[in-house]
């Protein structure tokens, strides 16, 4: 039996293959910039693509009727990012979810990536038609919550019962949780990995002392329960534990983990909600969060930039 690798040396395989991946394409064309941190981001979308990948496609999975793979991204960005403060650019989360799941021999079976931005969602098409086939991807250039029922319609007419991996990433709070409600409802075996902002809690802190600017957003954000959830914040309950407990009790997405990304200074960015369902063999998929959760434990933004410059040889050791 080979040595585990340390956390660390797990560390810098995985920012590596971000790197590696990344620089398989031309410089030329949109990016998008962030902290180094996002390399965390990145390396937990990774992580489970190729675990899930591999469950969704094996044996078990088939035996039960499931037909498809099928990764969606809702805010799929370029497919290339910049990590600021550097020359440096790695996968984005749709190219580095689609490789890690081809690198374990178990593609996916499709990939439907939602972009805003037409330049941007041009470039992620250009870019992902250099090594996948026209069937194996589609790009829509449009709002994923407005882009919602057409998702399920191409998915409902292709795959009678697929295994879905969504990743949902929002620059702030641009989900809708309607949006989020119809998926989960519409596709019982559904992964989510969610980007959740801090800033939640500074939106709820506005509404609490009478600045409504924000009201509509944090309303489509919470749905019907937005008002309770002030009350409750008011209260004393975190904002993003009621996110999660509507992951939980509301999407039915009970098993996971809620991982902390944290900057250069230590400071809490974002939490990455990663949960699925009850599934037939005691949720290996679940499992796979928390190892991904204790792997990162510890580690923040600078450390992600420290292991980057590792990769890049400028500098020798961690």
């Amino acid at each position: 039996m080979g040595k585990k690798k340390s956390q660390y040396d797990w560390l810098l395989e995985k920012v590596r293959f971000l790197s590696d991946c990344g620089s398989k394409f031309p410089k030329a064309g949109p990016i998008v910039e962030y902290g180094p941190h996002t390399l965390l981001k990145l390396i937990c979308v990774s992580y489970y693509a190729e675990m899930f990948s591999k469950i969704a496609k094996g044996d078990k999975a088939q035996s039960r009727g499931y037909d498809g793979a099928i990764y969606l991204d809702l805010f799929a960005g370029p497919g290339i990012v910049n990590i600021k403060g550097s020359i440096d650019r790695v996968a984005g989360s749709p190219i580095a979810a689609i490789f890690a799941a081809m690198a374990q021999g178990t593609p996916f079976d499709h990939s439907i990536l939602v972009e805003s931005d037409s330049k941007r969602s041009s470039a992620l098409r250009d870019r992902l038609s250099t090594f996948l086939k026209p069937k194996n991807f589609t790009v829509i250039n449009g709002d994923c919550n407005k882009e919602a029922k057409q998702m399920m319609e191409f998915i409902d007419e292709k795959w009678p019962k697929p295994i879905i991996l969504s990743f949902v990433d929002p620059e702030g709070m641009e989900t809708k949780w309607e949006t989020m409600k119809h998926l989960s409802q519409s596709f019982s075996s559904m992964d989510f990995m969610i980007n959740l902002t801090s800033g939640i809690a500074r939106v709820a802190g506005r509404l609490a002392s009478g600045m409504e600017g924000d009201r509509p957003i944090f309303e489509d954000f919470f749905g019907k329960d937005a008002e309770s959830v002030l009350v409750n914040a008011a209260e004393g309950q975190p904002v993003n534990e009621q996110y999660e407990r509507g992951i939980k009790q509301v999407l039915g997405k009970p098993m996971g983990a809620t991982i902390p990304i944290k900057d250069e200074s230590n400071r809490l960015v974002y939490q990455i909600l990663a949960y699925t369902r009850s599934s037939w063999t005691g949720s290996p998929w679940a499992i796979g969060f928390e190892t991904l959760k204790k792997r990162l434990s510890g580690i923040n933004g600078a450390q992600a930039m420290t292991a980057l410059n590792v990769v890049k040889g400028r500098q020798p050791t961690l």
